[in-house]
């Protein structure tokens, strides 16, 4: 009977023990389960840019994946990027047209990023930042996530995915003027032709296939921060082919040059204003803020030149006692209008030999002035109070008394602007000297051709269009006593320009075969502007006597000006 007992207790023992062994066993499977790799994305992930984005734009799109567990990942795994409509509720996979991976690419989907493994969790290479570039052309503008999901498969899921909201909006275009100009010559005058470069840009992704024009206008300064309204610029004051029909494509900058006759404008202090697509044609543009540009300049005074005309003196030889007179123009030359030129005279004895020349104290009278003066060796200028106009001349006379003078040849100087108050092109042509004679009996006058140009004639008138043919035209007198035969007319042009000043060249070259006394002539030449830049010119006329000497050669040129523009 107690065989029997211990028996059953045994039996009790042995099926007790196969339930513990399981248990044994689901207890290491635990823990072998507790060290599996748990991969990991960041949620959210990174775009740049982010928010919204024009259709077209390229996002940069950064995910941190990282093992969260202390097994290690030894095998290889594949990173997809994925784009949900949250408008439609539905996610679709970015393809390789769509998206590349910049970090480690699938060599069989580029728009995978195959990562080869991760350390354990707490170790280097536990984690690694992914890198793409998400391509919004093809992408229909709506609201959107874009999702970053691993494939590695591990028993939690819920952290395989990270997210990051963006917008899409339609392309449209924009165009600026960049703040970068260039205004040549820095410091222009009237007559210069003001050259403007400017930049506009389509700084957005749409193109802009539609041609439109930029315009340029003025405003002159009236006063501390006023001004008269804008005037718009046009041709011929403006020539700028490159300001119209303009098309930009994106992201496209176009380099604008417009040249500006000044001759057409008054000195004083402008604003110019710039203005891109002023007719308002460009469609849906983002903003017409950035489509202005503004600056202030300064147009100068014009550089004057006065140079002496229609010089007689009479009579050129004379008994003392006698009163001479000098009749002679004060040609003005430019653009702009002169007030108060001064002049001063002084008589001379002719050098005769190593005799040094002596200033006569004669007293002379001004007919442009009330007041007489002495020359000496401290002269007095008389200054004119006309006003001589732009292109026009002024006639004076100037006299003196010969009484108590000795018998002889003297020279008479007479200087315009002799303290150097009017700025002009050319300083050279303000002297003139004319020849006296005192003898002790009525000499016989002396005899000669006289030969000037009295006009000097432009057509078309400034501003010229580069290309055009212009037609020079003057008139010559022969004042003298005697015909005037084999003399030259030469036509001759420079640049005026602030250092563009290189000389005159000639244009042509006419041999006159005769001139009667008394009488006068018409001269004509053709200047072609199409080899001359645009810029300020001056055309000058010039009469040389080869085979006669002339009474006065003091005034046998004449200059006028004129402005070339590009074509517009």
């Amino acid at each position: 009977m107690a065989h029997t007992k211990i028996e059953r207790l045994t039996l009790t023992l042995v099926k007790s023990a196969v339930p513990f062994a399981f248990l044994i066993l689901a207890c290491g499977l635990i823990a072998v389960a507790q060290v599996k790799p748990d991969v990991q994305v960041r949620d959210p992930i990174d775009l740049s840019p982010s928010g919204s984005v024009e259709q077209g734009t390229i996002v940069t799109i950064s995910a941190l994946i990282s093992n969260g567990n202390a097994a290690p990942v030894t095998q290889s795994f594949d990173v997809i990027f994925q784009l949900e409509d949250t408008a439609a509720g539905t996610a679709r996979t970015l393809t390789s047209s769509e998206v590349q991976c910049l970090t480690m690419a699938s060599s069989t989907d580029a728009s995978h990023c195959t990562i080869p493994g991760l350390a354990a969790v707490g170790q280097d290479g536990s984690s690694i930042t992914i890198r793409a570039q998400f391509n919004t052309a093809n992408i229909s503008p709506s609201t959107y996530n874009i999702i970053a999901t691993s494939k590695f498969t591990d028993e939690n899921s819920k952290n395989d995915s990270g997210q990051a909201p963006i917008t899409i909006t339609q392309r449209f275009p924009n165009v600026l003027v960049l703040g970068e100009f260039a205004l040549s010559p820095s410091s222009p005058r009237e007559g210069d032709v003001l050259t403007v470069d400017f930049t506009i840009e389509n700084d957005r992704l749409a193109d802009i296939n539609v041609p439109f024009d930029v315009s340029l206008a003025i405003r002159k300064r009236v006063g501390d921060d006023q001004f008269n309204e804008f005037t718009t610029l046009s041709p011929p004051s403006l020539s700028c082919p490159d300001c119209k029909n303009i098309r930009l494509l994106s992201g496209e900058r176009k380099i604008i040059e417009a040249q500006v006759a000044s001759v057409l404008i008054d000195p004083g202090d402008y604003q110019m204003r710039i203005l891109v697509d002023p007719n308002g044609v460009i469609p849906n543009e983002v903003s017409t803020k950035d489509n202005i540009l503004t600056f202030d300049f300064v147009l100068g005074q014009p550089l004057r030149n006065l140079s002496f005309g229609g010089v007689r003196v009479s009579p050129q030889a004379a008994r003392p006692g006698q009163l001479f007179a000098l009749n002679f123009t004060i040609n003005n030359s430019s653009f702009a209008s002169v007030q108060n030129v001064e002049i001063s005279t002084l008589l001379r004895t002719v050098p005769q030999g190593s005799a040094a020349a002596l200033v006569v104290p004669v007293k002379f009278t001004c007919s442009a002035s009330s007041d007489s003066f002495v020359t000496g060796t401290d002269i007095t200028p008389c200054t004119l109070v006309q006003r001589v106009g732009p292109e026009q001349g002024l006639d004076l006379q100037l006299q003196f008394d010969s009484t108590g003078l000795s018998f002889g040849n003297y020279e008479w100087v007479i200087k315009l602007d002799p303290n150097n108050l009017i700025q002009e092109t050319d300083e050279d042509d303000n002297t003139l000297t004319a020849v006296v004679t005192l003898a002790d009996q009525n000499p016989q006058a002396a005899r000669g051709p006289e030969l000037h140009p009295v006009s000097l004639d432009l057509a078309p008138s400034s501003p010229v269009v580069r290309g055009q043919k212009v037609v020079v035209s003057s008139t010559i007198k022969n004042s003298g006593n005697q015909d005037a035969q084999n003399f030259k007319v030469v036509f001759s042009v420079r640049r005026e320009d602030s250092g563009q000043n290189q000389g005159y060249q000639t244009i042509s070259t006419k041999t006159i075969e005769i001139l009667k006394l008394g009488l006068s002539m018409d001269v004509k030449t053709t200047l072609d502007t199409s080899t001359l830049d645009p810029g300020l010119y001056s055309i000058k006329i010039e009469i040389i006597s080869t085979d006669q000497a002339e009474l006065d050669a003091n005034n046998n040129s004449l200059i006028a000006f004129f402005t070339v523009v590009a074509s517009p």
